[in-house]
């Protein structure tokens, strides 16, 4: 396996199952660590969702604020977007460091999250309540989630974003930036929806994805390789990730991909987890 990587650890609220033959049972939450409480009203949330998606409308909404943004449940607004049940829970308490900063492998989007984290006081969940049962109505899930987030982000002192469905923790400014992107043009955002993981082997870098198997039922990942570094076997993982989301096509064993010429292998069973996978070989 590797020198450094390990099970990926508690993931407090942000859990998946892999059902084989199935589907992938993904937890669609977000958790937005912030500086401080701060009440967060229906009218700026339409208002927010609409400077990013003009059409986008929230329905049958059901407020809890009455309960007191200070109590030990929280404040909860649940409501219709899209025709996807959502929850947005605002929490007065701090979350654990290990519960946001986790995992086999640093978190390459945000290096300095552990020290920049230390000073949040509070929390917030955005969740998509209903399952997903097709590839089509994940990506419609993750979608909305997406949207939803980005504006919440804008009305309270958010400081990052862990996209739960692939552990990936994210920097406020990163995530509103793809956020908007994805508003605009409808790509979907491969490095905020997949993380990346790497470890240096006794081969070698190994580089793979996490979270992918989700909208196209494999990871990725590069056998262990001394011939290309971190920016290159990563960038190819992004967009190869982008394509497999977009695309829903699923890549043969035997095939080559990416202008390095990497023969794709088909295995059941990734290094860093027990997921299947598309190993990319270099001739």
């Amino acid at each position: 396996m590797t020198e450094s990587s390990t099970p990926i650890g508690a993931r407090c609220s942000c859990t998946y199952q892999w059902i084989k033959n199935v589907a992938m049972q993904i937890d669609l939450t977000t958790i937005i660590p912030c500086r401080s409480p701060a009440a967060l009203k229906v009218a700026d949330l339409q208002i927010e969702l609409r400077q990013l998606k003009p059409d986008a409308e929230i329905i049958n909404i059901i407020d809890s604020a009455g309960s007191g943004h200070g109590s030990s449940t929280g404040q909860g607004l649940m409501f219709t977007m899209d025709g996807l049940s959502m929850a947005i829970i605002s929490m007065s308490a701090a979350l654990p460091i290990e519960s946001l900063v986790y995992g086999p492998s640093p978190t390459f989007l945000w290096m300095d999250a552990k020290k920049d984290l230390a000073a949040h006081t509070c929390h917030t969940r955005v969740l998509v309540t209903g399952s997903t049962d097709s590839r089509d109505s994940l990506l419609r899930a993750a979608r909305v989630q997406m949207l939803v987030t980005a504006a919440v982000c804008k009305i309270i002192p958010a400081m990052g974003v862990l996209w739960c469905a692939s552990d990936n923790l994210v920097p406020l400014d990163r995530f509103l930036n793809a956020s908007a992107a994805f508003a605009q043009d409808g790509h979907p955002p491969a490095d905020i929806w997949v993380r990346l993981m790497a470890s240096n082997t006794n081969d070698g870098l190994l580089v793979a994805t996490h979270g992918l198997a989700s909208f196209t039922g494999r990871e990725l990942e590069f056998t262990p390789t001394r011939k290309f570094d971190f920016g290159t076997l990563s960038m190819r993982a992004i967009q190869l990730a982008q394509y497999l989301i977009e695309s829903g096509v699923a890549l043969k064993d035997g095939e080559v991909v990416a202008p390095e010429q990497f023969r794709i292998e088909l295995r059941e069973r990734a290094s860093f987890d027990d997921r299947p996978t598309y190993v990319l070989k270099a001739d």
